[in-house]
């Protein structure tokens, strides 16, 4: 090729004159000779030992990034056919929980839950782990109110809470500018596992997150968010490597609390895609206070300041009860919510409709999609739980159906939950691109599956039934 200064430069392959072929930059310019003809420089170097050497690192560049991609399909495709089992094991662990136990059996069945809730942990954090080591992590744009975002974060885990009788809170300081563009997924991660966290190692007292402002320009806000704990704090010698993967502040503290160290690991590398950092302050034994910045830039929304600058109190009432309302008036329970399950797996539809149940709802069974849909033409749900992946029709294919207008469902608009052992950002995407309203990833886990029915639909179905009731 010509370059400046009438010098031209290519790359050849050559055969010499013993046969060999070899290659050789080739470099050459004009050079004026005083003469009717022109005059021309050419040098030539062999690189057929550096072109052998790029070919082979090219090769190993492009077997790595296979292997990448393999290693990510792979763990994919396990993550959702160890799901689907769990689902049983986990959902039924939680209808026997809810039925008389003696204290020994109790204790028994919170041994496997707790197994079982930390497995499907571990099968998450591994994948964000293998996305982010493969440079594979992107993070989404997309307008976002900081305000309901923390509001939804918060009902998620007080079902936790309440259980370990702990208050838990949120504030967002006055003058913090709420209405943002921005990952909030992979935000709302990292302030779930900081406070999930501050939970399970807690036993008393409130766990409170409080977001604040440490930067802020014309375009741009940073943002710092503390969560603060009374739990059982950490030694000075081990904050330094809180945030290393697979690392523990104490060996001892897996075998009491559970655990893997990797969360911690994913919000550090989180907290940095988004331009802020990571850290902790904790005093062992009388608690942590983590915190982390990250960037967002800013909106406006006229509705903004109509907002109120602090997220009201969350708490428990001090039973360990989960924050629903008794559906009960003089004495008189209120009619079960009828909601539909879409799912092709035998062991969620008996599991679920009986955990359900116990808290004011009636669920029937579509156990393909067509089913569903029929279901839909003939009777009235309030909202639908729909398995992705099912015979006859998938669960993308009957929400098309639902959402078209001139389809025969009862209600185009109702509430359709994903659920799906594809739990994956881009999964959770998908649903809500074809139309869904939610997502769930399996197993269902009942505290969150509670969670999103009541958000849902509010407070309409949460008769809780006693042991002796069931």
């Amino acid at each position: 090729m010509l370059g400046s200064g009438g010098i031209y430069a290519t790359r050849v392959e050559m055969k010499t004159v013993n046969g060999a072929m070899i290659w050789c930059d080739l470099v050459g310019k004009a050079v004026k000779t005083g003469k009717p003809e022109e005059g021309s420089i050419w040098m030539l170097q062999d690189i057929t030992a550096r072109k052998l050497l790029e070919d082979e690192l090219l090769q190993a560049k492009t077997a790595a990034e296979a292997a990448n991609i393999a290693k990510s399909q792979f763990l994919a495709t396990m993550s959702h056919e160890i799901r689907t089992p769990m689902n049983g094991v986990i959902g039924a662990i939680e209808l026997l929980q809810l039925t008389g136990l003696t204290p020994d059996q109790r204790e028994y069945t919170e041994i496997v839950m707790n197994s079982g809730t930390e497995l499907v942990h571990l099968l998450n954090d591994i994948l964000d782990l293998s996305k982010i080591e493969a440079d594979r992590i992107e993070l989404e744009t997309s307008d976002f109110d900081l305000r309901q975002l923390v509001a939804d974060t918060i009902d998620s885990l007080s079902l936790r809470a309440n259980k370990k009788m702990l208050c838990l809170d949120s504030t967002i300081a006055p003058g913090v500018h709420t209405t943002l563009t921005g990952d909030s997924w992979r935000l709302r991660q990292i302030i779930s596992n900081l406070i999930g966290n501050a939970v399970k190692f807690s036993t008393h007292g409130t766990v409170s997150l409080h977001v604040g402002k440490e930067a802020e320009d014309g375009r741009s806000i940073t943002l710092r968010f503390q969560v603060r704990d009374n739990g059982i704090g950490i030694a000075p010698d081990k904050l330094g490597q809180l945030f290393e993967p697979f690392t523990q502040a104490d060996s001892t503290t897996t075998r009491k609390f559970g655990g893997t160290g990797l969360g911690l690991s994913i919000c550090k590398r989180l907290a940095e895609l988004m331009g802020g950092s990571i850290g902790v302050e904790s005093v062992a034994g009388e608690g942590s206070t983590f915190w982390f910045t990250v960037v967002m830039a800013k909106r406006t929304a006229d509705e903004s300041d109509a907002l109120p600058a602090v997220i009201p109190l969350v708490e428990g009432d001090g039973t360990g009860d989960p924050p629903f309302k008794p559906a009960i008036s003089n004495g008189v329970t209120s009619p079960p919510v009828r909601i539909l399950l879409t799912e092709d797996d035998p062991r969620a539809q008996k599991i679920v409709p009986n955990l359900l149940k116990n808290f004011g709802y009636l669920v029937d069974v579509a156990c393909n999609g067509r089913e569903a849909l029929q279901a839909l033409e003939r009777d009235d749900y309030a909202l639908v739980l729909m398995d992705c992946m099912m015979p006859e029709m998938s669960g993308y294919e009957v929400i098309a159906v639902i959402r078209d207008p001139s389809s025969a469902v009862r209600r185009h608009d109702i509430p359709v939950i994903a659920l799906t052992g594809n739990a994956m950002k881009h999964d959770r995407d998908n649903c809500l691109a074809a139309g869904m309203d939610d997502h769930l990833p399996k197993p269902l886990l009942l505290d969150d599956l509670l969670a999103k029915l009541e958000l849902w639909l509010g407070s309409e179905g949460s008769t809780i039934l006693s042991p002796e009731q069931i």
